[in-house]
């Protein structure tokens, strides 16, 4: 468990409950700055400022690249490594702060270098599939395309929780107490104050139309193996991370939720798979450029 101070990384594919995950932990007492609370595609917003998704957009052009044409390596400029110093210095004038933008997976790297220490990082996954239709309906993607995006960008979050683990969720809102339950103790493992009763109401199970029962794609089976296998347990908050020995994340959040009720109520091998992938993503996917809020 952390002491709430940490700058936060929300991390995670495009479609994959970045905005979702990122809003309820702003109910939580998270600091994001000035983000975007409503959206086409997104009824209750992308929660991620719009000044730095572009300047995420301008360092992957400055490299040929793009969101769905994924670079190699990126190493921003000069003057980019300042901007993104001076987003983080702003945000953390705020603790405990954090920023969300799915092309974070793609520059964590610069984002953890540059950012003020103590940091933590939360992310988030979803069935490829479902996905997959997502960026179908938003952007006209081809699902192989899709498929083969998912497995870059989730490759690149295993990478990364291999090297420091961090909390994980699902987002399946066809468990939504579950999933709820989650976000609550991860909440709680950032040192956040959640109220359960807000992340509910938060929460809409209506509001993710792309779902998904197929069989997982062979080529993401193991990706998604390993993130299943790492999931965030709420039954056990940050002792699963951690090995912490305080008392369970559900636990502490029932209390509050019953605080909340009483005085108120009352009177959220890879390697060589995901660069494979951003082969193939490079020489299929071209896609008509649309204005960047659609891309989140």
């Amino acid at each position: 468990m952390t002491d709430g101070q940490e700058f936060v990384f929300v991390l995670g594919m495009h479609r994959s409950g970045t905005s979702c995950l990122a809003g309820a932990l702003e109910r939580c007492g998270l600091y994001l700055g000035n983000v975007r609370r409503t959206g086409r595609f997104n009824k209750k917003g992308y929660y991620e400022q719009r000044s730095v998704a572009r300047l995420h957009d301008d360092i992957l052009e400055s490299h040929g690249a793009s969101w769905f044409e994924p670079p190699q390596t990126c190493e921003p400029s000069f003057e980019q490594r300042q901007q993104v110093k001076e987003v983080a210095r702003r945000l953390s004038a705020r603790r405990p702060c954090g920023v969300k933008d799915p092309r974070l997976l793609l520059l964590l790297g610069t984002w953890q270098e540059l950012a003020p220490d103590p940091q933590a990082i939360v992310a988030t996954f979803r069935h490829p599939h479902a996905v997959a239709r997502s960026l179908g309906h938003r952007n006209g993607m081809a699902e192989e395309d899709a498929i083969d995006l998912w497995l870059h960008y989730n490759g690149l979050l295993v990478e990364a929780h291999q090297r420091t683990p961090f909390p994980i969720v699902e987002f399946d809102l066809t468990h939504a107490e579950t999933y709820c339950d989650t976000l609550v103790a991860i909440a709680n493992h950032l040192g956040l104050s959640p109220n359960p009763f807000q992340v509910r109401r938060f929460v809409d199970s209506n509001l993710a139309h792309d779902t998904s029962d197929r069989p997982i794609p062979d080529r993401c089976q193991g990706t998604i193996d390993y993130l299943r296998r790492h999931r965030f347990d709420p039954q056990i908050g940050g002792d699963k991370v951690h090995g912490g020995g305080g008392p369970s994340a559900r636990l502490r959040g029932a209390v509050r939720e019953a605080r909340f009720v009483t005085t108120r109520m009352a009177p959220e091998r890879f390697g060589r798979a995901s660069r494979s992938a951003a082969a193939r993503i490079t020489r299929r996917v071209r896609l008509n450029r649309r204005p960047a809020e659609e891309y989140r």
